[in-house]
């Protein structure tokens, strides 16, 4: 005999069976097949009645006589149908087989199936059990379906948060300058491609185009890494040559064997027109001069970055002049790669001729947009496409500093002081690591661009011209500017002698503090005199250094034939 609880299941699992039938004869005979075969059998006497008990118990199937008063099975199946929101029920009609046009208007309201009278009860159970089975794996599926749109609903909202913030992260920089212009459009959610944009302590504008292999999630998970190396090294000083190689490293290290970073890094200083760059797997980029029409191709000089280790390498850097009417054009391989309706891809010949052949008047970057998106017609977007426009006008590339906070430290006294070699002089910038030790020591994070500056100027002074014996008189033109930096960049590999000492003494004074700064070099001296020139008249490449230096200090002296430069910065202390 059956627990109470048993019976309750039971009771619970029997499928509901309603029987629409104005013959009470033809209800009680249909009951007692369906009650002896096992179901819960309910009854109505019309279609009103059917719609009712629809509404008010969950069936599991109708057993539906087509003629009834008040409304027939048809009308009642019809408007069963209509209702949303309910499940599938299915529903067999009971009808008579020689009226086609019947049969017809049953299967069009909705119905399932249909039994002819008079009933042959193997038949009508074995409908009706085939009906329920298949009504239940209908059931199954939707309840699956909604399961499984549920976890992607979810999945698709933590994308979405994970996306935001990862965007935080990732572009917290200076895209938003008047000289950048750019174009993001990644094929999903999270960005293959990485474009990155922040100023050094002393103004230049520094780029980091990237484009790692494949796109959506797993293509951006080295995009955080390379961020913060990117923003925390520019932030402190460090350039290209920097930079790079501690990219590399880290790439090397998250990313998976088969995965790299295709990239570009450059460094504008708009006060010397100078443009360092480093290209590694990114298509040919382009330099366009707007006076001349003319075109150069920049081609990528290394490979792209986490393939192999730094200890293997050899970076290749370029050095350009740029003018005031130069824009460079960076865009990853989505873009070239895009392909019009007859399968033809852009290629960087079409982005060329876009550039030449400007469709907007006045607006270059929009006009390329223009006719890539012309090229492309209703072709399906293949990969993440960015584009980059920068300007090299210096009177669009002005960096006004952020306001920096002063770290709550009162004026202390102390001193330090660091000497290097060749080696050390060959591998290191020292400028921006002693530049932070002075921030950490001090707290001076307010003066961080004008130290950074006066510290530039020395160390730059006493190695050129101290120990590898340049001489500024070569940056007269563009041409001699470069020359002047393939020779220091010779003179630097063949360097196996000699060194530079920085030393700093500070002492707290009424207001503040006053900073010492000491640079010597152990070369062959330099005439000061003949690197200055006037600040403010001063078109050509050199010069500017010393006086901007003296306008920033208290005092600035050089001695010992130009070996020795003393430098005084007082500052003011802030609460």
């Amino acid at each position: 005999m059956l627990s109470e609880k048993a019976l309750q299941e039971e009771i619970k699992e029997r499928k509901k069976v309603l029987i629409a039938d104005d013959s009470e004869l033809q209800r009680k005979m249909f009951s007692d097949l369906l009650e002896e075969a096992g179901f819960e059998v309910l009854m109505a006497a019309d279609g009103r009645e059917v719609i009712k008990r629809y509404k008010e118990i969950p069936l599991d199937l109708i057993l539906m006589d087509v003629e009834m008063p008040k409304m027939d099975g048809i009308e009642a199946t019809r408007r069963i149908r209509k209702m949303v929101g309910g499940v599938h029920v299915p529903i067999i009609f009971v009808t008579i087989l020689d009226n086609d046009k019947q049969l017809e208007a049953c299967i069009d309201s909705g119905g399932d199936d249909f039994i002819a009278k008079p009933i042959n009860p193997i038949v009508l159970k074995a409908k009706i059990k085939s009906l329920l089975r298949m009504n239940g794996l209908i059931i199954d599926q939707a309840k699956q379906k909604e399961s499984l749109q549920n976890i992607q609903n979810e999945t698709l909202r933590e994308q979405e948060i994970a996306a935001e913030i990862f965007g935080k992260i990732v572009h917290e920089g200076s895209l938003d300058v008047p000289n950048i212009k750019h174009l993001l459009s990644p094929m999903s959610l999270f960005n293959g491609d990485l474009l990155l944009a922040a100023h050094t302590p002393t103004g230049q504008l520094q780029v980091l185009l990237g484009d790692f292999t494949g796109h959506g999630l797993v293509a951006s998970i080295g995009a955080g890494p390379a961020a913060e190396i990117f923003y925390g090294m520019t932030a402190k000083g460090f350039g290209v040559e920097e930079i790079i190689p501690e990219i590399n490293k880290k790439m090397c290290k998250v990313l998976p064997t088969g995965m790299f970073l295709a990239a570009c890094l450059l460094s504008f200083d708009s006060q010397q027109g100078l443009l360092s760059i480093f290209t590694g797997g990114l298509p040919e980029h382009l330099l366009f001069s707007k006076d001349s029409g003319r075109v150069d191709r920049i081609a990528s000089s290394n490979l792209p970055l986490g393939i192999i280790d730094n200890e293997q390498t050899d970076f290749v850097f370029d050095h350009l002049e740029v003018t005031a009417d130069q824009r460079l054009y960076l865009f990853t391989d989505g873009i070239i790669e895009t392909r019009n309706k007859n399968g033809k891809e852009a290629g960087v010949e079409g982005v060329e001729w876009c550039v030449q052949n400007p469709c907007i008047e006045g607006d270059l970057f929009n006009s390329i947009l223009e006719s890539h998106k012309r090229f492309a017609a209703s072709s399906a977007q293949e990969d993440d496409l960015t584009l980059v426009e920068i300007d090299f006008d210096p009177d669009l590339a002005v960096y006004e500093a952020g306001e920096a906070v002063q770290k709550a430290k009162s004026p202390a006294a102390w001193k330090t002081s660091m000497t290097l070699s060749p080696g050390a002089l060959k591998s290191t910038n020292p400028v921006p690591v002693v530049v932070n030790q002075v921030m950490e020591l001090q707290g001076l994070q307010s003066f961080r661009e004008a130290i950074y500056t006066i510290m530039t100027e020395l160390f730059v002074n006493a190695l050129d011209h101290g120990l590898l014996g340049l001489d500024s008189s070569m940056k007269q033109d563009a041409e001699g500017f470069m020359r002047y930096f393939a020779l220091r960049e010779e003179r630097l590999n063949a360097l196996d002698m000699g060194q530079i000492k920085m030393s700093f003494k500070h002492q707290p004074t009424i207001s503040g503090g006053q900073l010492v700064i000491l640079v010597q070099d152990s070369g062959s001296g330099f005439d000061v005199n003949a690197v200055v020139k006037d600040l403010d008249d001063n078109k050509g490449y050199s010069g500017r250094g010393i006086p901007l230096v003296k306008k920033l200090c208290r005092s600035l002296d050089y001695s010992d034939g130009g070996r020795r430069a003393k430098a005084v910065f007082d500052w003011e202390y802030k609460n």
